[in-house]
């Protein structure tokens, strides 16, 4: 959804997205869209920035870090972003950058990419670990298999013969 900025009337404008998970392709494996992306987005618009405030609400699916299953992951976000034109962002040279600034982007015509932007802001709060409860097991690092639904017969006393020199040591 681009968003032609000479079209707002007055200093802002209020969009309601609602985006599916075919529109919605994160391109991230491991992750995948499982219902309807849902957004609420005012931009308003500056001498010479542009400032955009939303809400996000999506429902994942991520696979387990520990057992590589897939599992169903709520994402509920407020964000807050600012474009400004070319002419007014600078790469040259050292200067101090307020925190502010770290949410600042380029915008190059008078036109938002209102998907690019929420697909940049989903992945910046996907979580760090991605667990499916956390008790899961994981995977056996013998056999492989998932020891949240088997109990493998892999023997656990079993030392790798590097350290086996330190069973030994008491």
């Amino acid at each position: 959804m681009i968003i032609d900025l000479n079209s707002i009337q007055g200093n802002h404008g209020d969009f309601n997205v609602e985006l599916s998970p075919s529109e919605f392709d994160l391109e991230t494996d491991g992750v995948s869209v499982s219902a309807p992306i849902r957004s609420e987005v005012t931009v308003t618009k500056g001498a010479d920035r542009l400032k955009v405030v939303g809400k996000v609400a999506a429902d994942l699916e991520i696979d387990c870090l520990r057992c590589l299953e897939p599992f169903g992951h709520e994402l509920r976000f407020e964000f807050i972003a600012g474009f400004v034109p070319p002419e007014h962002f600078t790469t040259d040279g050292e200067h101090q950058v307020s925190g502010e600034d770290l949410n600042v982007d380029v915008i190059e015509d008078d036109r938002l990419d209102l998907v690019g932007l929420l697909k940049e802001q989903v992945l910046l709060n996907l979580p760090e670990s991605a667990y499916c409860r956390d008790d899961c097991k994981g995977l056996c690092d013998k056999c492989g298999e998932n020891r949240n639904l088997i109990n493998c017969s892999c023997n656990e006393k079993e030392i790798d013969p590097r350290w086996a020199a330190l069973r030994n040591l008491k």
